[in-house]
């Protein structure tokens, strides 16, 4: 069974935000409530997204408090509010450890998965002297994250939270890609609830107003949600194989069997159209990313066509919530779906590459297919 991992997020910027206005000023700027990084430590970090006044997405941030320490330099934003902005990025490194495969079966009592919610109450939060440690508040299956100065990060990770066993930042970006999780240039003009904002706990609906609130609690009370955001597998650029019913003499999943891309399949590229061979209508969706090195990456997917009756919401031990072994049906969205990438091959000819999308354990059990949404 797989290990968690860490790695060292290089790609992540740190932005230390200071002053007696900085709260009131990110409250009415990003999705989630600020309310609940109190003083009372209710949260101890929260995951949002910054929005345009169109109602798409500009940019993601995980927020927590700071330790008790400001970091030097002068402001790299002055405003006539009471706040600061600083880029602390060269201060400190981002890491991140406790990172596993969604399907691994959890190293802990209980068994499941934990929900964005209850993530955010497992951690210590924001930690003593001059670091925070806190959960990634979006799936228990993405860690903990750790800021911490830069001259104080060890190379061997051997001081890291855990111990866990280093690895390169490009596999923890194909476990996150396989929890189904996107970030960055991923959510860029996305659509938030199509993107799992809303399921990964990084909107609230019952904060007051900030930039982009109006179209994205729209869609929410009055519209609906056709597509969404859902992980795919290669089989066929994997060096080996995947079998979502795969099990240990234990009886327990073994987990998702990435692989690097290997023989002659190349990463298909990000904006290829995903279709149903087998449909007369076959349209389903396009890729958003793919993993350059692994056979892992998401997709805009058409809930209506992807989602299966059995994978509608219905029954927990038919989408993978309940950490519990079980056949295809437990990770596959559509097990009979003859899924595939268009895109062209090194010769130029049209390629057709068959992809698995698959449900993340953390997807709610009753997301109605029809609405898109989880009923209020």
């Amino acid at each position: 069974m797989m290990s968690n991992v860490a790695a060292v997020l290089e790609g992540r910027a740190v932005l230390e935000i200071s002053g007696v206005d900085a709260k009131a000023l990110l409250q009415g700027l990003m999705t989630n409530d600020m309310g609940l990084l109190d003083e009372n430590g209710r949260l101890p970090s929260i995951s949002a997204a910054f929005l345009n006044p169109k109602g798409r997405v500009i940019a993601d941030a995980l927020v927590t408090r700071s330790p008790r320490h400001e970091a030097k330099g002068k402001p790299l934003y002055k405003l006539r509010s009471k706040v600061r902005i600083k880029d602390a990025t060269a201060l400190y490194d981002v890491l991140v450890s406790g990172v596993r495969d969604p399907w691994q079966a959890p190293e802990r009592e209980g068994g499941g998965d934990v929900s964005p919610a209850a993530a955010g109450r497992l951690g210590d939060g924001a930690g003593g002297g001059r670091e925070a440690r806190f959960p990634d508040p979006r799936s228990a299956a993405l860690g903990v994250r750790l800021i911490r100065p830069k001259d104080e990060t060890g190379p061997d990770g051997a001081d890291w939270p855990d111990g866990d066993p280093v690895v390169p930042e490009g596999r923890y970006h194909a476990l996150r890609m396989a929890n189904g999780v996107g970030e960055g240039s991923e959510l860029l003009d996305s659509i938030p609830l199509e993107s799992n904002l809303d399921l990964l706990g990084s909107i609230s609906f019952t904060k007051g107003c900030y930039v982009g609130q109006e179209l994205t609690a729209r869609t929410q009370f009055k519209g609906f949600v056709r597509k969404r955001v859902l992980p795919v597998l290669f089989p066929e650029g994997a060096q080996t194989s995947f079998d979502p019913s795969a099990a240990s003499d234990e009886g327990e999943r073994q987990g998702l069997l990435l692989s690097r891309w290997g023989g002659v399949a190349a990463p298909p590229e990000a904006g290829s159209k995903v279709v149903d061979r087998a449909a007369e209508d076959g349209r389903l969706g396009a890729l958003v990313s793919v993993s350059p090195e692994y056979n892992v990456g998401l997709a805009m997917l058409r809930l209506g066509k992807v989602l299966s009756p059995a994978s509608g919401g219905t029954d927990a031990s038919k989408t993978g919530n309940t950490g519990s072994a079980g056949g295809q049906e437990d990770s596959l969205a559509h097990p009979a779906l003859d899924c595939r990438v268009v895109g062209a091959s090194s010769q130029g000819e049209e390629e057709r590459r068959r992809c698995l999308p698959l449900i993340p354990p953390w997807w709610p059990v009753d997301l109605d297919p029809t609405t898109g949404k989880v009923p209020v």
